[in-house]
C-alpha cells in the first residue's frame, strides 16, 4: 500500500487572501492579528486585489496542491512588530513548513524584536522566504543567515516563474536569489506583476515542490536544490546596498561622535539624553548592547564615518540626535564637522569636546552633558 503524501503547510503572513483563492488550494486557513493578539477568522472583507492574494496567486503558479495558512497582519502596507512575532509564533504551533513574507524592515532595532523566533523556526526546520525592500537598500530578514531573501529580475532573460543567483557583496547565497513572474491569474482575470514582493512567492512555490518530493529536506538540502533547478546564467537583480545615496541633502538631525574608548561616557549621555524625552539612536563600533546600532551593518571594517551613512540613519529611525560612538579613526577625516556637531575624545584623562566654532575640556560627565545639551539647543534657535 503506497504512503500517502503529507500536505505541505505554507503561511502568507501579508494583508489577507480572498476569498476566490479558496478553490485553488486544498484548504486556507484565515486569521489575523491585532495588538500582539491572534484571532480566528478573517477580520473583514479582503478586496479581490489584496497583496496577499496577488502572493497567493504567484504561488499558485507555480504549485496548488497545498494548505494555506492566511494570516493578516497588515493596514495600509503597514504592520506592528509585535503582530509579526505573534504571526510567526503561531506558524510553530501550526507546524507550517514554509513562510512566505513578502515584507520586511530597514529598522535594525525593529528586526531585533523577530530575531529570537526566526532562530526558533530554522531550528525546526521551517523555510522562511522574504522580498527584500524596493528602495535598494539591505532589508531584514531578507538579508538574514538562513533566509532565502528575493530581489526581482530587472534583466530579459528570465521568463515567468523563472528564477537565478546573483550574488551582491556581504551577501550569502541564500540571500542572493532572483525571480521574475510576468502575470497571475485571480478569479479569471490576468494580471501582470512586478516587484521584490512578488518574486519572493515565485521561490515559496519552488521550495514547496522540493519538499513534497522530500519533505525531510534540511535548509541546506533545499538551498542545493535549488541552485540545481534555477537557471545559471541572465538574471540580474538590483544590488542591495548599505546605505542610501544622500545626493547632498541636507541633516537636520543633531550628530555627536564618540570615540568608543568613552563608553562610560556614552552610556551617561545617552541615559540622560533619553530621560530628558529625546529619541536617541546609537551606531556603536560593535554593537554588544541590543538597543544600539552595529557600525558594520551601514559601513565596512575601516571606512570612516560617511554623509551618506549619516543620512540613511536619519532617514530610517527619524530621532532626535544620533549618537556615533566608533573607533577614532573612524572620525579621521577633514570633513568630520561637516558631518559631527561634536566629537568627544579622551586625552590624559580628561574629556575633550570638538566643534567647528569650540571645544570644551572637562573630566566632569555632567559638565559635558550640560555643554552638549547647550550646544544642540542653541542650535535649534
Amino acid at each position: 500500500m503506497q504512503k500517502l503524501k503529507e500536505t505541505i503547510k505554507v503561511a502568507v503572513i501579508d494583508d489577507g487572501i480572498h476569498e476566490s483563492m479558496d478553490s485553488v488550494f486544498i484548504r486556507i486557513n484565515r486569521s489575523y492579528v491585532e495588538k500582539g493578539r491572534l484571532y480566528q477568522g478573517a477580520a473583514a472583507p479582503v478586496q479581490l486585489l489584496s497583496h496577499g492574494t496577488i502572493c497567493a496567486a504567484v504561488i499558485a503558479s507555480k504549485e496548488r496542491d497545498t494548505e494555506l495558512f492566511d494570516i493578516h497582519i497588515f493596514e495600509d502596507g503597514r504592520a506592528e512588530m509585535e503582530d509579526l512575532v505573534t504571526a510567526l509564533e503561531y506558524c510553530i504551533a501550526c507546524g507550517v513548513q514554509v513562510i512566505n513574507l513578502s515584507c520586511g524592515t530597514l529598522n535594525y532595532l525593529e528586526y531585533g524584536k523577530v530575531k529570537r523566533t526566526l532562530y526558533k523556526l530554522r531550528r525546526r526546520n521551517v523555510m522562511i522566504v522574504s522580498a527584500f525592500s524596493n528602495q535598494g537598500i539591505l532589508s531584514f530578514p531578507a538579508s538574514c543567515r538562513g533566509v532565502f531573501g528575493v530581489r526581482k529580475d530587472f534583466g530579459k532573460c528570465l521568463k515567468g516563474g523563472e528564477y537565478g543567483f546573483q550574488k551582491f557583496k556581504d551577501g550569502r547565497l541564500e540571500n542572493s536569489i532572483v525571480a521574475h513572474i510576468d502575470a497571475v491569474e485571480i478569479n479569471g482575470r490576468n494580471l501582470e506583476v512586478t516587484a521584490n514582493s512578488y518574486a519572493a512567492p515565485v521561490i515559496t512555490g519552488e521550495i514547496v515542490g522540493i519538499l513534497k518530493n522530500d519533505l525531510g529536506c534540511s535548509f541546506h538540502q533545499v538551498l542545493k536544490q535549488l541552485v540545481l533547478r534555477g537557471v545559471q546564467e541572465g538574471c540580474q537583480g538590483r544590488d542591495p546596498k548599505k546605505y542610501l545615496f544622500g545626493q547632498g541633502k541636507e541633516i537636520n538631525t543633531p550628530i555627536l561622535g564618540i570615540d568608543r574608548k568613552c563608553r562610560r561616557l556614552k552610556n551617561f549621555l545617552k541615559k540622560r539624553l533619553q530621560a530628558d524625552g529625546y529619541y536617541v539612536i546609537t551606531v556603536s563600533e560593535y554593537g554588544r548592547d541590543k538597543t544600539e546600532i552595529p557600525g558594520r551593518y551601514y559601513m565596512g571594517r575601516k571606512n570612516p564615518l560617511d554623509k551618506d551613512v549619516i543620512y540613511t540613519i536619519e532617514y530610517i529611525y527619524e530621532p532626535d540626535l544620533i549618537i556615533f560612538f566608533l573607533d577614532g579613526q573612524r572620525f579621521c577625516t577633514d570633513e568630520v564637522f561637516n558631518m559631527v556637531d561634536i566629537y568627544i575624545s579622551k586625552r590624559c584623562r580628561e574629556l575633550m569636546l570638538i566643534s567647528r566654532e569650540d571645544s570644551f575640556v572637562s573630566k566632569d560627565y555632567s559638565e559635558v552633558y550640560e555643554y552638549v545639551k547647550r550646544f544642540f539647543t542653541d542650535q535649534e534657535r
